[in-house]
């Protein structure tokens, strides 16, 4: 009997052993957004509040709420969903075509937040349905190797230690695609990555599955270097852009796509096309407190046309900062090439670096470093600007308050004699702007913070160029109270 008992304890081990060996932990993890936005001249960008322009001066109530959970296996295994409810307006958003003009609304109210049969999600009355998959992604380790796999719906980003990646980066540049990363030594590591950047071939797409093929498809590949030591650490890279000629994200007639290539038709192109990204980002670090950051990119696009899709761009950046007891002052600069007068007289081939899923912060107003569901232009690449920007981050005197402020020049680098418009964020070698940027934040709990965020804009447009005739511009400005909830 003993010898049974003694049996099936063994048994029970064994069993017990060979289910938690296979029992998957999960870990959630989240983050809720409310935003409370005030802005004048922001959504008509410049423009004049008394130029019988729309939307000069609004208001609106934002939020989002993200939610993940990682399926945890082992250290060698693993899987992440991430889901995310919203964006959606406080009263539901408004149509483009709705108009306030002399306090008056003209227009129809359709709105947007949710999916085609509650699509007024946020007014009263409704609810928001708009639910969608943000990431969702495995991550596994070679057997016996230090390779590491992640392949799905993931975040992705080229490196730039300055500002935000002009080309690729940032939280919302989401990517379906592999990633593979591999150290070679103790010091230095490499990462490819191949990501399908866009694809017109879906299942049961109608009559476009027997007339498009391989060709509506744009392939990113990457190869990233990672050389890190003592006190420095640098890391080259280089991207390729296979372009077809029915991609419709990015080689569309229409609109020019992404990569500003042309073509005779509105979803042709004439031909396949080529893009491609080289560039190296580092910092110094040994000389701590000082801290000094560079970025370089060059970047070329090859289209069936030889006259107009061809661009030739460069982008360079740098950074000086110093940490003190109160917060971190910095100096930055960037300059990014502009459109010759060769562009608008004679070949078409462009100077403006072009981007993928670009996350150029270098302001909170003009470019993407605002609070993500604020009022802001949104720029994401610093393409045709030179700029310098002096700050000071993470100023505290008192405990869980710190404040930022920035003041930045901004200028052209575009010919005179390309027909213009800086509401459109192509400015001139004589178009120059000044932005005040601040941003306060109190952390309420660990968890949570509020946040205020402010901007003003000082123009700087000359009206005389050609395409300006009547156009009047203004400066802009912005605020914004934000809850951020997160764990």
């Amino acid at each position: 009997m003993k010898k049974l008992v003694t049996l099936l304890l063994a048994a029970g081990l064994v069993l017990s052993a060979a289910n938690g060996a296979s029992a998957v932990e999960a870990k959630a993890y989240g983050l809720w957004q409310h935003s409370f936005n005030w802005g004048g001249n922001i959504i008509s960008p410049f423009k004049a509040t008394k130029d019988s322009g729309d939307y000069q001066k609004h208001f609106d109530a934002i939020q989002r709420m993200r939610l993940g959970v990682n399926f945890i296996m082992s250290e060698n295994l693993s899987a992440t969903y991430d889901v995310q409810i919203g964006n959606f307006t406080w009263g539901g958003a408004p149509a483009d075509s709705l108009k306030l003009k002399d306090d008056k609304i003209s227009g129809a109210l359709t709105g947007q937040g949710g999916n085609s049969s509650e699509n007024l999600g946020g007014r009263l009355g409704t609810r928001s349905a708009n639910i969608t998959t943000r990431l969702a992604y495995l991550d596994w380790i070679v057997p016996n190797t230090s390779v590491k796999v992640r392949m799905g719906q993931q975040l992705v980003a080229l490196p730039s230690y300055t500002f935000g990646s002009p080309v690729l980066g940032g939280g919302g540049a989401t990517a379906t695609g592999i990633v593979v990363s591999a150290p070679i030594t103790d010091n230095i590591g490499l990462t490819t990555m191949w990501l399908r950047a866009d694809s017109g071939w879906r299942r049961a797409n109608g009559s476009a599955k027997t007339t498009w093929h391989s060709s509506d498809n744009t392939d990113i590949a990457s190869v990233i270097g990672d050389l890190k030591f003592d006190g420095f650490r640098v890391q080259p890279w280089v991207t390729l852009g296979f372009i077809g000629k029915h991609s419709g994200s990015y080689a569309p007639a229409g609109d020019n796509g992404k990569l500003g290539l042309t073509g005779g038709t509105t979803n042709d192109i004439g031909d396949n096309a080529t893009a491609w990204w080289a560039g190296v980002s580092g910092e110094l670090s040994m000389f701590d407190p000082f801290r000094l950051t560079a970025d370089f990119i060059y970047n070329a696009v090859n289209g069936p046309d030889d006259k107009a899709d061809k661009v030739s761009a460069w982008y360079a950046a740098l950074g000086a900062e110093y940490k003190t007891a109160y917060g971190t002052p910095a100096l930055k600069g960037w300059y990014a090439s502009g459109d010759s007068s060769d562009h608008a007289n004679k070949d078409k081939r462009g100077g403006n670096l072009r981007e993928l899923s670009g996350a150029f912060d270098a302001t909170n107003t003009y470019f993407d470093g605002g609070f993500p569901l604020s009022m802001f232009f949104d720029n994401c690449s610093p393409a045709g600007t030179w700029g310098i920007s002096a700050q000071w981050n993470g100023l505290s005197f008192v405990d869980n308050l710190n404040h930022s402020f920035s003041v930045t020049y901004v200028k052209g680098t575009n010919n005179t004699e390309n027909e213009s418009d800086p509401r459109k964020a192509y400015l001139t070698t004589k178009d120059a702007f000044v932005e005040l940027d601040m941003t306060h934040q109190y952390n309420i709990y660990q968890n949570l913070a509020a946040i205020l965020q402010v901007g003003y804009i000082i123009e700087d447009f000359d009206t005389a160029l050609p395409g300006r005739e009547g156009i009047k511009y203004d400066n802009a400005w912005r605020a914004t109270v934000a809850f951020r909830y997160s764990f």
